[in-house]
């Protein structure tokens, strides 16, 4: 998040409590403390906690953890968060819940670090899709009705693959070339930001509500 983002947030001596950041680096706390000191505006800060792919966050166990913290100041630090991209790769049940475990250790042995350095940390934020087991989303007839134990595997830019679940022995339904299905999406962020808004639908797919999306950066 850059300076001009930070300036969206100004609100003098308020608190931010539906706001709420990530960070994991000395220079991002750094740059939120010093906006909070200059605004009178404290700004509530999770702390991106690296469970698994080292793409981004604070390992649990690293000083960095509480160095971040500190920059911040107590009275912003909420907690931790972390999502476990590696689990989207997992092939079946066990796999999957040996990385939710995963997720939830690091998650909560960094939020205890921050607790027993005086950083209260009520919020652990854990949870990736593919936890759930449903790969990338859930198959479909295209009334919306799901296929038992299909699910979405893969996903590239032009098409994706569909399967059984691992663990599952149900056949493969058939579905001849032309068939349309719908896509239950678990990765919702990459879903979302294709459109401009939500169509909100009753169980009879009746339209009742149109939900605008915010967008740009």
């Amino acid at each position: 998040m850059t300076h001009s983002h930070l300036q969206s947030l100004q609100t003098p001596c308020a608190v931010l409590d539906e706001t709420r950041m990530t960070r994991n680096s000395r220079t991002q706390a750094q740059a939120v403390a010093a906006h909070s000191r200059a605004t009178g505006t404290l700004i509530p800060v999770l702390i991106e906690v690296d469970s698994d792919g080292h793409r981004s966050g604070v390992r649990a166990d690293d000083p960095l953890l509480l160095e971040v913290a500190r920059d911040l100041g107590a009275a912003a630090v909420r907690g931790v968060m972390t999502h476990a991209g590696n689990s989207y790769n997992q092939p079946g049940a066990a796999a999957i819940t040996a990385a939710a475990e995963q997720e939830r250790d690091a998650a909560v042995t960094a939020a205890n670090r921050l607790r027993s350095a005086g950083f209260a940390s009520p919020i652990v934020s854990v949870g990736s899709t593919p936890t759930a087991d449903q790969g990338y989303g859930i198959v479909c007839d295209i009334r919306g009705v799901p296929f038992e134990d299909l699910i979405m595997t893969q996903a590239n830019q032009e098409h994706g693959v569909i399967a059984v679940r691992p663990d599952s022995s149900r056949p493969l339904p058939a579905l001849p070339v032309g068939t349309m299905v719908r896509i239950l999406p678990n990765h919702a962020c990459a879903t979302g930001a294709q459109h401009e808004r939500y169509h909100v639908v009753d169980g009879e797919n009746r339209l009742t509500a149109t939900w605008s999306r915010f967008s740009g950066w």
